[in-house]
């Protein structure tokens, strides 16, 4: 039973540290940039970005972020929208790192 109460607790604490301020974005990707430190940045068409990006860092252990530079280079080339989360709100001024992406197929 403690083992159990243990686990329950740990499993709430995660659910309230997710981010209160969260943003989800929808669009077409408008522009894909690759720097020579992996990390990918993008702008997803009539999101809050014209000068900064949309961020993330490809590194060689991580297959989830390898799975989201597919879907972004699929989704670019197939003109389809992408949904992003940002874990604050959409910010102009600054390039901001994604927490999660995904594609609804309809």
């Amino acid at each position: 039973m403690r083992k159990w109460i243990e686990m329950a607790a740990v499993a709430i604490g995660i659910v309230l540290a997710s981010p209160a301020g969260a943003e989800t974005l929808t669009g077409n990707v408008s522009r894909i940039y690759v720097t020579s430190t992996g990390m990918v940045n993008f702008r997803i068409q009539g999101a809050c970005k014209s000068g900064t990006y949309f961020q993330f860092q490809l590194t060689e252990e991580d297959s989830a972020r390898k799975a989201w530079y597919a879907m972004l280079l699929n989704a670019a080339t197939q003109r389809q929208p992408v949904r992003v989360a940002l874990a604050d709100a959409c910010d102009p001024a600054i390039n901001q790192t994604v927490a999660y992406m995904y594609q609804d197929y309809e």
